[in-house]
């Protein structure tokens, strides 16, 4: 699609080594503090390209992921529930979320996590609707 944003654009970021978390956390607390710097940065960057898109351009281009490499949008796909967290916690700073959970749910999307609700929670959402 034209409108998807480039994940080989220079913009795209990678996690810091200081903000790439490789432990177990016992708080939510200490993994927002690492992933931070990384939050701040795609942030950064986003603004920076928004100055020069128009107000026509889709929401995708305004997603906080679209500035991440490819190999740091694994944690929006993967089914563990780290990655889980780490990727709701990149979505909370996401300023299009609702329009992402959105497109989750109008298209069915079985797998990842889209506007901070994981596969797991759209599924079990579906059913309690069903029993509505």
């Amino acid at each position: 699609d034209e409108h998807e944003p480039d994940p080989y654009d220079s913009e795209a970021i990678e996690l810091s080594e200081e903000s790439a978390p490789r432990r177990r956390y016992s708080t939510e607390h200490e993994l927002r503090k690492e992933l931070r710097p990384s939050i701040k940065a795609a942030q950064e960057k986003l603004s920076r390209r928004a100055l020069t898109l128009a107000e026509s351009a889709p929401w995708d281009y305004f997603a906080l992921c679209a500035y991440l490499l490819p190999h740091e949008k694994d944690l929006f796909t993967s089914e563990n529930s780290k990655d889980e967290q780490k990727a709701k916690l990149f979505c909370e700073s996401c300023t299009v979320g609702p329009e992402c959970l959105g497109r989750a749910l109008r298209t069915n999307e079985m797998t990842g996590t889209y506007g901070g609700v994981t596969a797991k929670e759209r599924r079990a959402a579906r059913r309690r609707a069903r029993w509505m």
